[in-house]
């Protein structure tokens, strides 16, 4: 939904009309919402520097993620958590994320999986009080199953 609480492809007035020749007039409110706030878009956030890094110490094994989780750096996010399955604890900062899909929250899934199937217990996954990473956690009631810590 858009900054209006309408869909994309909706205008103000109703579901896009038609003008001329059966060609449509779509308003896309999220877009128009964003170059209105000066808020990076979906493109700008993916050509941004997008970093996955992990931290070690103490057992415990923190796998950062900034920038986008989707299906560009899905793989080398499940890397790092495949090399990071040696430690007691595995954390995923996933704070510092601007932009996730659901190929990113199944790769956050899967983690998850393997964490309690390597460790023997979930992974910790520390988020920020209101973000993206946040709305779609409790978007598909994931927060309820998963450790979700905001930090």
């Amino acid at each position: 939904r858009g900054r209006a609480g309408l869909r994309p492809g909706l205008t103000p007035d109703g579901p896009p009309h038609r003008t001329g020749a059966g060609r449509q007039t779509v308003f896309n409110c999220a877009a128009a919402g964003n170059l209105a706030l000066g808020m990076r878009s979906r493109r700008q956030v993916l050509s941004a520097g997008n970093s996955i890094r992990t931290h070690v110490s103490d057992g415990r094994a923190r796998v950062q993620v900034e920038g986008a989780l989707d299906l560009a750096t899905r793989d080398r996010f499940l890397a790092e958590v495949e090399a990071s399955l040696d430690a007691d604890v595995l954390e995923l900062d996933l704070r510092d994320l601007e932009y996730v899909d659901s190929t990113g929250l199944s790769a956050i899934i899967q983690a998850n999986k393997r964490s309690e199937a390597e460790i023997g217990r979930r992974a910790r996954l520390l988020i920020t009080e209101d973000g993206p990473v946040r709305r779609m956690l409790e978007l598909t009631l994931l927060h309820l199953t998963l450790d979700v810590r905001v930090a």
